[in-house]
């Protein structure tokens, strides 16, 4: 089980990246950056990480299933956007 803080996207990112579960400490919320909040929701509705309370569980996510899509999604955008195709038929 883990516990990080808001103010470190990287952080949270290599957190979730473990494959352990994490939990965020929101401290001083009205401070947080959107771009942050939004971040955060994010990774919260994948189930990458929750919000941290007195009655945390600790969980185990996969990052295998996230991990081939987005692969999968990086490779068709590359091929998309080619500047040359090959005209051999």
């Amino acid at each position: 089980m883990q516990i990080v803080t808001w103010d470190s996207i990287s952080m949270i990112s290599e957190a979730i990246s473990s494959e352990t579960g994490t939990f965020l400490y929101e401290f001083e919320e009205e401070s947080c950056p959107k771009r942050y909040q939004l971040f955060h929701q994010m990774v919260k509705q994948k189930g990458f990480l929750k919000s941290f309370s007195r009655n945390m569980r600790p969980y185990t996510v996969s990052m295998s299933a996230y991990n081939s899509e987005l692969k999968s999604k990086i490779l068709n955008k590359i091929e998309s956007n080619l500047w040359f195709k090959n005209s051999v038929s």
